[in-house]
């Protein structure tokens, strides 16, 4: 039994089932391996010792030497060596992402125009994740509203739509909606179906229905403008 507070007078007895030292040092070596949230305010630590720990630690040194093995470097050097990996994959990421950004724009996709109103529909890039996906679909509705700064441009990608506009623009025709794209977006999404939003120059969500063609969400877009 363990308790807290005064030997006289404490606060809670507890059963407890573990060992008790009063150093470290019969335990020797002793490592600890996690420390994890138990419960508000308590923190629970896992810990090795004596054999149990040499063996860890024998583990880690043949993980470590394997590493090392891969990358044809010593131990001191492997950290490094992981950094610039690490570094250079990013860059590779990025450069990636541009081939296929530049790849969807330069696909030109379809398009359809009722008045100040395009739609532009275009095919998922493979192999990407959902982050770059988006910054795909924001490039390709970027360089159309460059294009064309006078109208109201929409993506439609699978179930994804995005909406952008030139909120300085005196040539655009807004209505209600003001020139913004996360308000059109959302008054869009109420009329077709449809969850998310954005800032005044970009704005993305989800269709309810991704079988929506693009004359249907071009004339929803029109009518919205027009009130």
């Amino acid at each position: 039994v363990v308790g807290v507070g005064q030997r006289a007078n404490p606060e809670s007895l507890e059963l407890c089932g573990g060992t008790h030292v009063s150093s470290l040092a019969p335990l020797f070596p002793f490592k600890i391996v996690s420390e994890t949230s138990a419960a508000s305010g308590t923190r629970r630590i896992e810990a090795v010792a004596g054999i149990s720990a040499l063996r860890w630690l024998e583990d880690k040194q043949r993980h470590l030497e394997k590493i090392c093995t891969n990358l044809n470097v010593n131990p001191d050097e492997a950290v490094e060596m992981v950094l610039k990996m690490k570094t250079k994959l990013r860059q590779q990421e990025k450069e990636l992402l541009v081939l296929k950004t530049t790849d969807v724009i330069g696909s030109g996709g379809n398009s359809v125009s009722i008045g100040n109103v395009c739609v532009h529909v275009i095919d998922p890039p493979e192999n990407t994740t959902k982050k770059a996906f988006a910054k795909i679909i924001q490039s390709y509705a970027n360089s159309k509203r460059e294009g064309a700064p006078e109208s109201w441009h929409f993506v439609k990608c699978g179930n994804l739509l995005a909406c952008t506009v030139d909120p300085f623009n005196p040539d655009v025709k807004a209505g209600v909606v003001s020139a913004h794209a996360g308000k059109m977006l959302r008054a869009l999404f109420e009329e077709i179906g449809g969850k998310g939003g954005g800032n005044d120059t970009f704005a993305q969500g989800i269709l309810e229905n991704a079988n929506l063609n693009s004359n249907e969400i071009a004339h929803a877009a029109k009518e919205i403008i027009e009130v």
